[in-house]
């Protein structure tokens, strides 16, 4: 797994040194504490907020053109149950930046390059490594396509079957 260290000296993120010719897709439906990002949002200089696009929720049957088309899939999630937004980027073959708590390490395995979700530098600075750094895209990119290969549905149903098999010796 890659770790980011980073030392923690600001809660603010200066947007002033940032490679500009990207866009930041914030994609999902609007829900619990949508207002602050917006509002963080609309304070941006105009430039920066309109390379920043809102298209709300993205049907299944899109996901997968928007994600591939990605310099990068972000996904530093405060709490996540299990984390299939990191699998469907790793599944596109486009590298993941994810947070390093709950389940998602385990779940990204050597495929993504890991925050601490609350460290705003952190997160901004594994941005700038992975928008900076074509190898490492690389080199995740192939690690996450190896890793998500660990995840089908007849492995799930084979290890349902098994934890029934287990339970049902149990009680004989």
């Amino acid at each position: 797994m890659a770790y980011l260290p980073l030392k923690s000296t600001s809660s603010t993120l200066d947007v002033s040194q940032a490679d500009h010719s990207h866009q930041l897709v914030l994609a999902g439906k609007a829900g619990w504490l949508t207002q602050p990002i917006l509002t963080q949002i609309a304070a941006l200089p105009a430039d920066i907020a309109s390379r920043i696009l809102l298209p709300g929720y993205v049907p299944d049957a899109d996901k997968a053109a928007l994600i591939s088309g990605a310099t990068a899939l972000l996904y530093p999630s405060l709490y996540e149950g299990f984390g299939f937004p990191v699998l469907e980027g790793q599944a596109c073959g486009v590298p993941v930046l994810c947070a390093q708590n709950s389940s998602m390490p385990e779940v990204a395995g050597a495929g993504a390059l890991l925050v601490r979700a609350e460290r705003v530098e952190e997160i901004s600075g594994g941005i700038m490594r992975l928008l900076r750094d074509a190898g490492l895209r690389q080199q995740l990119a192939a690690a996450g396509r190896a890793n998500v290969a660990r995840f089908t549905w007849e492995g799930a149903a084979t290890q349902v079957l098994a934890a029934l098999r287990e339970v049902a010796g149990s009680r004989q």
